[in-house]
């Protein structure tokens, strides 16, 4: 896309900044975000965009091997007592802190081994929140792949939580980007 697709204007802020501010604004602890290609000028712009925030800044050396290689970064950074990860893509904006908040609780009430917000089709959208029982097979991924496999190969016991607003979608083209916009209020 040229430019990288984080810092890209999004309701008045970048699209990595929309999505930080749903998870940092959440009860999600700690917040991490992984960066790949321009680490270092992303996260000084995310703090010039929106001041410091209580983020851990974690930079994927492995970046060019695929989402797998991000998955393992953040996990690796989490502290040992944490009971699960979500995960929020800096490419999908759109998600809200009461969001991520609803998985936060599904999770304690039931102690899925995944809690995925779904769409109104009941497809898997964003975020996705993994039980520490599956890190070894999150770990395990290679290449361009997330846990949607961890997610289909388990749909029948996942806890899905209900999307209140519009379908979410990645920002990977320019197309997508503009449809993005065009979409906007």
């Amino acid at each position: 896309m040229g430019s990288n697709k984080l810092l890209l204007p999004y309701r008045g802020r970048s699209l990595l900044c929309a999505a930080l501010d749903a998870v940092a604004g959440s009860r999600a602890e700690p917040v991490i975000c992984v960066l790949g290609r321009d680490a270092e000028a992303v996260r000084r712009a995310m703090e010039k965009e929106s001041g410091p925030r209580p983020v851990v800044w974690i930079v994927n050396a492995d970046a060019a091997w695929g989402r797998a290689s991000s998955i393992r970064a953040a996990l690796k950074a989490l502290p040992e007592a944490c009971e699960a990860a979500l995960f929020l893509p800096g490419d999908v904006p759109g998600v809200t802190a009461t969001e991520v908040d609803a998985l936060i609780a599904r999770f304690e009430s039931t102690h899925a081994e995944i809690v995925v917000a779904v769409e109104d089709t009941e497809a898997p959208s964003h975020p996705v929140l993994f039980a520490r029982s599956l890190f070894s097979e999150l770990r395990a991924l290679q290449g361009d792949v997330g846990g949607r496999a961890l997610i289909e190969k388990r749909w029948a016991s996942v806890e899905k939580v209900q999307r209140k607003g519009p379908s979410l979608f990645d920002v990977d083209t320019p197309e997508d980007y503009k449809k993005l916009l065009e979409g906007l209020p």
